[in-house]
């Protein structure tokens, strides 16, 4: 156990090393202000960069100067500049949340930095409506490091800036960081950071000798890391790294002792709307009316193919937010499809949608749909094999906020991409320049007005959202030119591990999942439609979450969320359960990680696995 954990600890320390080596040091002008002829040389004009300066920094005019012409000279948009003497634990968090090498060329990563100083084209800080400032406030300045990532999501730099010094830390300042990088898993991070530490000391009395190894390799990681020529080399190198097994843990305790008083002072629009009466009153006023009205009376008859031969398939409750009611899957005995029986109302679907991707919602839902671009990818890829030339427009429908067009815009440099949405994160999608126009409300109401306008047509876990899937479809058809291609991806009701994790298997996600279509069933209804069928995919769809966020819906369920506006207030005894439910499931959420990799080759060559997609085409002549 020891010389595994040694050997760990020198593995990461390289890998961070690397990430270390790789972050540039700002280039500042010579001293000397004079020209060649004796006069004052002339100063850089900053006019049309803002700048973000955080509590305790204090922003020095060859600083100002430097970081202006490195944004002139790389042509990038925003730029991070690290404090050249940033103490080294929050130097290690720095290169353990940024690879400098890989963060510009990953346009979704979210934004990270030291939060001390940015500075943006002035264009970026607008569309983002950012306001910049001196003496910022920390959590504003990682609110303000998010945003402009997410405007210039190509084109953000980090820098080490020799001049800049970094502000005092402090327990205050390291919780309102982590809660802000870590949100909701705050508590979850620190913990299992201080259980690490707990490990150690039990190796230390269980097994000394070998647990020297283990304790040395902790203490030589910032060396390791930061050792050397490099530009960042913390000055608290050798004292910090001496201490670490004893003030690293007191800190991560430090820290976790000032999370909930960083929550409650928590700027952020999510928390702010958390705690604002209004919100509660609102929710107390809806749930006082009861949720019957939140759906329509029970089906009698499949709403696929019209069989009166149905069967319960599962009961279950919102595992995730937690708002009232239950829900039911019905299964169609003549053709398999699965639905919501009774489907929620228009406004039930107002109330269960609310604050899920947009409110509160809304940071953790852009981090869940940016975690990996690859499932992006592999849909553009699929449609690449079955075209001449790329598309010159294409319209993806339940965009969200835009993840798709954003990686896909990156394969198809050529294609213009369109997004619609009902919620406003189309809107935000088309500020932050991640689609080129967005289109707010119900695709079927919509289509008309975009007649014959798009050569392809994109559905990414949008249909089984949709109260009438055969009307989504027929507005597809509408909107495609002659020859158009549709590409549509759901999750596989015929998937084993629906059966085999019941309600905490996630396809079945209600309230919001309302259809869940067989494969042949769908490719059938494109065929009616006079769709022919290019290409279908399941096992390479599939996406190895089945177990994890199993694990996660039950943990969740067991130890909810707090200070959750439709929930009762948050009490001590609610704030221990997260902190104990959260503790004892991060075992079983890692092991359902592991799990979802093990299982996931056997699953897709004898099952097909959650997800597939089916690629089709209009006639030319339609």
């Amino acid at each position: 156990m020891a010389l595994a954990t040694a050997a760990l600890v020198v593995g990461n320390g390289l890998r961070l090393r690397r990430h270390a080596k790789a972050l540039p040091a700002l280039a500042y002008a010579p001293a000397s202000t004079e020209g060649p002829d004796g006069a004052a040389a002339p100063q850089r004009s900053t006019d049309e960069y803002v700048f973000w300066v955080a509590e305790g920094v204090t922003l020095d005019d060859a600083t100002r100067q430097a970081v202006v012409a490195h944004l002139e000279s790389t042509g990038a948009a925003v730029v991070d500049v690290v404090p050249g003497d940033l103490p080294a634990l929050r130097a290690l968090d720095l290169v353990r949340m940024v690879d400098p090498r890989s963060f510009e060329g990953a346009p979704m990563a979210q934004g990270r930095g030291a939060f001390a100083l940015l500075c943006a084209r002035a264009e970026v800080a607008d569309r983002a409506r950012l306001t910049p400032g001196t003496n910022v406030g920390l959590q504003q300045m990682v609110h303000t490091t998010l945003e402009l990532k997410r405007h210039a999501p190509r084109s953000m730099h980090h820098v080490v800036g020799s001049h800049l010094h970094a502000a005092p830390s402090t327990a205050p300042r390291r919780a309102e960081v982590a809660l802000a990088v870590f949100g909701a898993a705050t508590t979850f991070v620190q913990t299992v950071g201080i259980a690490r530490f707990v490990l150690l000391a039990a190796l230390v009395v269980t097994a000394p000798q070998a647990a020297m190894l283990a304790l040395a390799a902790l203490i030589a990681q910032p060396a390791l890391v930061f050792g050397g020529d490099q530009a960042l080399s913390p000055g608290d190198l050798g004292a910090k790294s001496l201490m670490r097994p004893v003030g690293e843990p007191a800190e991560a305790v430090g820290t976790l002792t000032q999370i909930p008083a960083a929550k409650s002072a928590s700027t952020s629009a999510a928390d702010e709307r958390r705690r604002d009466p209004a919100v509660r009153v609102a929710y107390a006023a809806e749930a006082a009316k009861g949720t019957d009205r939140f759906v329509e009376a029970p089906r009698t008859t499949c709403p696929w193919c019209g069989s009166a031969g149905l069967s319960r398939q599962l009961d279950t409750i919102d595992l995730l937010q937690h708002k009232p009611g239950t829900f039911h899957i019905d299964r169609c005995d003549a053709c398999d499809h699965k639905f919501q029986n009774p489907r929620l109302t228009i406004e039930g679907l107002d109330y269960y949608y609310r604050d899920f991707y947009d409110g509160i919602g809304a940071d953790s839902a852009d981090f869940i749909f940016g975690v990996s671009d690859k499932s992006y990818v592999d849909r553009v890829e699929m449609v690449k094999r079955h075209i001449d030339a790329p598309p010159v427009n294409w319209l993806d429908v339940g965009t969200g906020h835009g993840h798709f067009p954003l990686i896909a815009a990156g394969v198809l440099t050529d294609t213009t991409f369109d997004g619609l949405d009902l919620s406003d994160g189309v809107d935000d999608a088309a500020r932050r320049g991640w689609i080129s126009t967005g289109h707010r409300g119900l695709f079927p109401e919509l289509s008309a007005g975009l007649a014959g306008q798009y050569e392809t047509v994109s559905m990414h876990h949008y249909l089984e959202h949709t109260r009438e899937p055969h009307d989504e479809l027929a507005a597809a058809a509408e909107v495609l030119s002659p020859g158009g291609l549709l590409l549509v991806e759901v999750p596989n009701p015929e998937c084993v591990l629906g059966r085999v994790l019941g309600k905490y298997w996630v396809p079945w996600f209600q309230p919001q999942h309302q259809h869940l279509i067989p494969r042949g069933n769908l490719c059938k209804a494109l065929v009616d439609l006079g769709f022919e069928i290019l290409d279908q995919e399941v096992a390479p769809a599939h996406q190895p979450v089945d177990f994890s966020l199993g694990a996660w819906f039950a943990v969740n369920r067991a130890a909810p969320e707090l200070n959750l506006p439709w929930m009762p207030p948050t009490t001590a005894i609610d704030r221990a359960r997260r902190t104990v439910g959260m503790t004892v499931g991060a075992p079983f959420m890692i092991g359902g990680l592991l799990a979802d990799q093990i299982v996931a080759p056997a699953l897709k060559r004898y099952d097909g696995g959650n997800t597939y997609r089916v690629l089709a085409r209009l006639p030319a002549d339609a």
